[in-house]
């Protein structure tokens, strides 16, 4: 895509007219405007350009650095715009709902495990996914640390960990712009309320013993590893084992997370960590 076709969606998109975006790359109020007008960008130019039509995220850190540069409502504009392209993502949507309904004190690793439970609920009782998991690895550009890699999404951790729960809650939640659609919301709900039931560590331990499994399910006899987990992966993973424990409902859930501490438990020998993991 050309000069003038990536300053195009840029405006139109992330909804800021060609000089407040001059401003906020940090040049001259035309520069943007004698580019349209075909006088080709320098090579530092273009590069920023081409970054900023890829990554929002970058968009919006510089126009949140630089909003002393443009009129207020030229940045609310812009603002809500940007989210609206990053929260159309639905994972990072309802990240947004969940970081609103729980008045932003949800920790990031409970909002993952929220996504995750419900996501494979959706794919087991409804035949279909939440979201697309086997993309978020490409579309949060994040490097999780060795302990995040424990579970699922990782990126996703990662990012959460690094933006804060309140860049998501402040992405328009009050106005109602990015909330889920109503049966989505009802799923995150239940789920999210269930897994608060329990102690984080004993979250922390089930879903570290369900990636371990799932990733020991894809192991190849001959040692060819395919450590990619895809949505038929998890239904194949969760499908029987939800049945087993009875998780008619989201909040049914619990019955398989507490099945799941029970088999921890027992694996230390020490019925004192019962306690500690949340029974």
């Amino acid at each position: 895509m050309g000069i003038t076709e990536q300053i195009a969606y840029i405006t139109k998109n992330y909804k800021i007219g060609r000089k407040p975006l001059s401003k906020i790359l940090g040049w001259g109020e035309t520069t943007i405007i004698r580019y349209m007008d075909g006088i080709s960008p320098n090579e530092g130019f273009a590069k920023k350009l081409n970054v900023i039509y890829k990554d929002p995220w970058e968009y919006l850190r510089l126009l949140e650095e630089n909003k002393n540069l443009i009129t207020d409502i030229a940045f609310k504009k812009s603002r809500r715009a940007v989210f609206a392209v990053i929260l159309s993502d639905v994972s990072l949507w309802a990240v947004n709902y969940l970081a609103g309904v729980s008045k932003m004190d949800a920790a990031p690793y409970m909002i993952v495990a929220t996504l995750h439970y419900a996501n494979v609920y959706s794919l087991c009782k409804n035949n279909k996914p939440i979201f697309d998991g086997e993309k978020i690895a490409g579309i949060y550009k994040s490097s999780p640390k060795e302990e995040e890699k424990n579970c699922f999404y990782p990126e996703l951790l990662c990012l959460l960990k690094k933006k804060g729960i309140g860049s998501f809650y402040t992405a328009g939640y009050d106005n109602g712009e990015f909330l889920p659609d109503k049966d989505i919301c009802g799923i995150l709900m239940e789920v999210y309320s269930m897994l608060n039931a329990f102690a984080p560590n004993a979250v922390r331990t089930v879903i570290r013993r369900d990636k371990t499994a799932v990733l020991k399910s894809l192991k190849n006899p001959k040692g060819n590893d395919k450590q990619t987990i895809t949505d038929d992966v998890l239904k194949d993973f969760y499908f029987e084992r939800f049945e087993k424990q009875g998780v008619d409902s989201p909040q049914n859930i619990k019955n398989y997370i507490r099945h799941e501490i029970t088999a921890a438990s027992k694996r230390t020998n020490n019925g004192n960590n019962s306690n500690n993991l949340g029974l």
